[in-house]
């Protein structure tokens, strides 16, 4: 589905793929007949446990969350 959105959206808008697209072996049913781009993306990345963003150069992604880990450590303070 997210293949679908690029390929027929995106590439459109002059959006070209920063990465290959990682499949995820999660399943996903929606109805999407009218709904706004980046909320489609926002429920197949939370779905999936991936997340989505286009860069600074136009380019797309769609990976893991675990493929860019912070740099910094992150420490939770009450």
């Amino acid at each position: 589905m997210v293949s679908y959105v690029f390929t027929n959206i995106l590439m459109a808008e002059g959006i070209s793929l920063g990465a290959i697209i990682v499949t995820s072996p999660a399943v996903m049913i929606t109805q999407a007949f009218t709904c706004m781009v980046n909320s489609f993306l926002d429920q197949c990345a939370t779905y999936a446990g991936y997340t989505w963003f286009i860069s600074a150069d136009k380019k797309f992604y769609f990976i893991p969350r675990t493929t860019y880990p912070a740099r910094f450590d992150y420490f939770y303070i009450r």
